[in-house]
């Protein structure tokens, strides 16, 4: 969804905190059961918004299939309307 104009434009002002990516087991592989632990944790704080694969360098280990996964289930377990922010490059 593109904005109409910049008033309608989410604010991201406040307190923006990174949700880290865990990885488990020999291959490490995404955990993605830890990473739904960690945001229903966080969701409960006095937290404005998130951020995915931007600040802990995680990003360049997944692919896109697994970031379009944790994309999806972030957007799933946080309220309607917080801010998330992605680093998709």
């Amino acid at each position: 969804m593109t904005p109409a104009s910049a008033e309608d434009a989410p604010r991201l002002a406040g307190l923006f905190v990174p949700i880290v990516t865990p990885f488990a087991g020999e291959d490490a592989d995404v955990a993605f059961d830890a990473f739904e632990q960690n945001i229903r944790k966080w969701r409960h704080e006095p937290i404005d918004g998130y951020v995915l694969f931007g600040s802990n360098g995680e990003g360049v280990l997944l692919n896109t299939a697994e970031k379009a996964r944790l994309t999806a289930l972030a957007f799933e377990l946080l309220p309607v309307g917080t801010p998330l922010v992605v680093g998709i490059a």
